[in-house]
């Protein structure tokens, strides 16, 4: 054979191909299903998990609202995500502006936290 480079062969064997993700994840069904109880609860689980982990961030957006005195916590939000977390906002209970001219406790405690934010170099 010479060393001219040759055209290749029709016959040429093809790479087989990759199974598909979806037909080896077939192949774990039988397990699946044997343990049905057990994947239901981590699926659960993993929820909560996920629910649980965008509190604090929810928290601290109602807080800020709060100081802002915005009529609505988390103004925001619309449509579906303000449906399913309507039941936390449920005992939502704004803060009066802290120069309100009527005393009450959240007026001194917005006060104060504000001072704390001042002494601290926030604006």
């Amino acid at each position: 054979m010479s060393a001219i480079a040759q055209p290749v062969s029709a016959t040429a064997a093809r790479p087989a191909r990759k199974p598909s993700g979806w037909s080896q994840l077939k192949l774990l069904l039988p397990y699946v299903f044997r343990y049905k109880r057990m994947v239901a609860v981590g699926m659960v689980a993993l929820t909560l998990t996920g629910l649980l982990g965008s509190l604090p961030q929810l928290i601290i957006g109602s807080i800020t609202d709060l100081l802002h005195a915005a009529p609505q916590p988390l103004s925001t939000l619309t449509g579906t995500a303000r449906a399913i977390l309507h039941p936390l906002f449920a005992f939502y209970a704004p803060l009066k502006p802290p120069d309100h001219k009527t005393p009450s406790g959240d007026r001194r405690i917005a006060r104060l936290f504000l001072d704390a934010l001042r002494l601290a170099g926030h604006q």
